[in-house]
């Protein structure tokens, strides 16, 4: 006989477990909808909180117009550095106006028997001379003067449409950015070199005239070209200032021609908006698309670099957990809470950068950054998101220099930039320091005893350290001469000590500026 209430258990059995084969993927599913809803509703409702106090998270509101007059002068100057020729760009490659000693004093780089190619003071063959590189720059007056015009009023514009540029995946190039800077730098050096202080002057002024050009740019690679050329500047300033002959209007002219610190310091918070606009672009994109596609566009946007991804990056078990259920989920449900996580993780940052045009002092920005790092905490359940974008991030790392970085903080770590921006405004206001002393010596004949008097008749008031926010530190000296130095990369008052603690990998350029104290080298004696 049959048991009919066995076999209506059976069934009844078999129908629950069918249900719950079928529910089991559905309710992950409704959860994943549901945490996406959350998710796009905390960013955007935290995004209305900040554009109500004034942030912006679009570029076509960051980024200003392309212009006409910008897009015409980078024409221009393309044109013009093709013309150059290439034996030039040996010597203006690594030429400079101070070659430091251990003792931190220098000597003119102009001054020495043979070109100071990469920074070596001798002959790196015996057709390397000072005489063959006047030749090759008489040979190209045509393009120097042409540099000379284009840069007596550089445009401060863009020469780009931000949105074709993301969209196309494009990358900049400030190749002839660096070939004429690099070309004015060897043209002043030689100049002086011939004892031709007007011709130098010149140069000078269209080398330091590279800061304005495209000032409006808020990427962070602009502004890092703009400063790197005003680095170049600086050494040059110094042979320069080394000379006699100067004449007060000469003087005058250069130091106008010295940036202004709060202006540029402004650019710093800018240039993280910039790169917070960009990371929400990426994000954006590796939502819509697959891993691969992610992993073939950064293979194909930085090939011919030198950069190799990070091996964790391609390993087959870790692309085949990305390319499965982490990328599937992370779209649908966590990619939101993680732009999330980063923007308020950025904007502590934010807010400490803009804070520096008015306490000028890296210590106290360095003091809020590391404040606000070590504030940070992972999300709880990590493995649900990426929070390094693969590829993506690895990249910034190692074109930065800091693939050994704390990895307590997983975002682009920028603030080495902030304090290379921040070290080069203070030797510019070191610059200006030293022609305003210069200036003070030809009317007086003799150093000031102290920084005021320069106040008001050759500085508008006491030129800044803005490694601590004070003054700078200056000492007249019982010679006569004078020591002017900031506190440094470490912040501490070592009383104007310019011999450098480690070279640090310096190069031979860069350890003039890499005392404990950053001091205006004083010159060495003629041998």
């Amino acid at each position: 006989m049959i048991n009919l209430k066995s076999e209506r258990e059976k069934q009844s059995r078999r129908s629950r477990s069918g249900w719950l084969l079928l529910w089991l993927p559905i309710v992950p599913a409704v959860g994943l909808v549901e945490q996406r809803s959350w998710g796009q509703a905390a960013l955007e409702n935290w995004k209305q909180q900040m554009v109500a106090k004034g942030e912006t998270f679009d570029a076509v509101r960051l980024w200003p117009p392309a212009s006409a007059r910008s897009v015409e002068f980078s024409k221009q100057l393309a044109q013009v550095t093709k013309t150059l020729p290439g034996r030039l760009q040996i010597y203006a490659g690594g030429m400079s106006g101070i070659i430091p000693d251990e003792s931190g004093k220098a000597r003119r780089g102009s001054q020495e028997p043979f070109p100071p190619i990469n920074h070596h003071c001798v002959a790196v063959d015996e057709g390397y001379t000072w005489q063959d590189l006047d030749k090759l720059l008489q040979q190209s007056q045509p393009a120097l003067q042409r540099l000379l015009e284009l840069l007596k009023d550089p445009p401060t514009g863009i020469d780009y449409d931000i949105i074709k540029r993301q969209t196309t995946d494009s990358l900049p190039s400030f190749v002839a950015h660096r070939i004429a800077a690099q070309t004015l730098c060897a043209s002043a050096i030689n100049n002086l070199h011939r004892g031709n202080l007007e011709g130098a002057t010149q140069d000078l002024q269209a080398l330091r005239s590279f800061g304005k050009v495209g000032e409006q740019d808020p990427t962070l690679i602009s502004l890092m070209i703009r400063m790197a050329i005003m680095g170049m500047s600086i050494d040059v300033c110094w042979d320069a200032l080394q000379t006699d002959g100067w004449t007060e209007p000469q003087l005058a002219g250069l130091q106008r021609q010295c940036l202004e610190v709060t202006n540029v310091l402004s650019q710093l918070p800018r240039a993280l908006e910039a790169e917070r606009i960009a990371r929400i672009y990426e994000l954006e994109w590796f939502r819509s698309h697959s891993y691969p596609e992610w992993v073939a566009r950064f293979r194909v946007r930085y090939a011919g670099s030198g950069w190799q991804p990070v091996p964790t990056d391609e390993a087959t078990a870790v692309s085949l957990w990305r390319q499965g259920w982490l990328n599937r989920s992370w779209t649908v449900a966590w990619s939101e809470p993680e732009e999330l996580k980063y923007m308020q993780a950025v904007q502590l940052e934010l807010q400490a950068l803009r804070e520096v045009p008015h306490t000028l002092s890296a210590l106290r920005l360095k003091e809020e950054i590391n404040a606000s790092r070590q504030g940070y905490r992972v999300p709880g359940a990590a493995s649900r998101f990426y929070i390094k974008l693969p590829l993506a991030d690895s990249y910034n790392d190692w074109s930065a220099g800091n693939q050994t970085r704390d990895s307590s903080y997983p975002y682009p770590d920028y603030s080495g930039a902030w304090f290379v921006v921040i070290k080069n405004l203070t030797l510019n206001e070191m610059v200006r320091t030293a022609i305003a002393l210069k200036r003070y010596g030809l009317k007086y004949g003799k150093s000031p005893s102290d920084l005021a008097a320069l106040v008001p008749d050759f500085l508008p008031g006491l030129p800044h350290d803005l490694m601590d926010g004070q003054p700078l530190r200056y000492r007249l000296e019982s010679s006569g001469g004078f020591t002017l130095y900031s506190v440094g990369e470490d912040f501490q008052d070592d009383g104007g000590n310019a011999v450098a603690s480690t070279t640090n990998g310096a190069s031979a350029d860069r350890l003039a500026w890499n005392g404990k104290d950053l001091v205006w080298p004083r010159l060495l004696p003629s041998d």
